[in-house]
Order: C-alpha cells, then sequence, then structure tokens
C-alpha cells in the first residue's frame, strides 16, 4: 500500500491504479496512474505547504532512477521555483505551469553536464541560492529508490 502526505493511498479516489515508483512521504516521488508518470512534490512557503503534481516521460524516469545527481539538482531547483508561486510573503500567487515544468526537466535532466553547471550557476545568480549546498544536503539524506 502506498501512502501519501495527506493520508491518500493508491487506488482511492483520484489516484486510480497508482503505482509509486520511488520516494515516500514528503520527499519527491513519481506515480504511475492510469498510464501516466506524474512527478510529485510537497513544497513549504511559510507557515503554508502545498502538493504539486506534473506529468513527465518515461525518459525523465530513467535519469532520475539512474543520476542521483541531477534527481537531486530537479527538486532542489523546482523547490525553489515552485516557492515563489505562493505562500504569504507572495504578493501575486501564481500557477506553476506544466511547460514551465517541462523546461526545467529538459533543462536539468536531459542536458548535458557543462551545459547544467551553467545553468545552476545562473539560477544560483538570479535566486541568491547556491544549489549545490542543497542538492549535497539532499544527497546525504539519501535519495531513496524502491
Amino acid at each position: 500500500m502506498i501512502t501519501h502526505p495527506a493520508g491518500a493511498t493508491a487506488g482511492s479516489e483520484g489516484e486510480a491504479n497508482a503505482i509509486q515508483y520511488w520516494g515516500t512521504g514528503y520527499g519527491p516521488h513519481i506515480d504511475e496512474e492510469d498510464g501516466r508518470l506524474v512527478y510529485s512534490l510537497l513544497v513549504e512557503s511559510s507557515y503554508v505547504t502545498m502538493g504539486f503534481r506534473f506529468d513527465i516521460e518515461r525518459a525523465d524516469l530513467t535519469v532520475l532512477a539512474t543520476d542521483r545527481y541531477r534527481h537531486a539538482a530537479l527538486y532542489v531547483v523546482l523547490h525553489t521555483l515552485l516557492q515563489t508561486t505562493f505562500g504569504p510573503n507572495v504578493s501575486r500567487p501564481r500557477r506553476f505551469t506544466q511547460q514551465e515544468f517541462t523546461d526545467v526537466v529538459a533543462r536539468v535532466l536531459h542536458s548535458s553536464a557543462e551545459s547544467l553547471a551553467t545553468y545552476l550557476d545562473e539560477f544560483d545568480h538570479t535566486w541568491r541560492i547556491v544549489t549545490r549546498y542543497y542538492i549535497d544536503g539532499f544527497l546525504a539524506d539519501g535519495v531513496r529508490d524502491s
């Protein structure tokens, strides 16, 4: 049985035929729902927590399952971007689109190592963050495949 943070389980209303590939609890995870792969993660901003879900492709799952660094980098970049879309400190909440997600996935999961490094450097400068610090922390906590 797959337990999700909100207490829903696979096969319950809204998640028919879900198969979880890896990850549990509050970490990012991928479910297969009615033949679609769905990347899910929870994001906190101050005292507000929101769940986000985006369709991904099987090629994305392959990279996530085989490259722990890119897996962590995707989570850190998405978490940072998604925090800017909601919460008490966001004056103009907005929806993060599937296309925005797809663009981030392309840059983080499918670019060359050099292009990824350049993207993370630019991201750090734009968002005043040190992604490598958070990526290292995510990796140290253990990206667990199931």
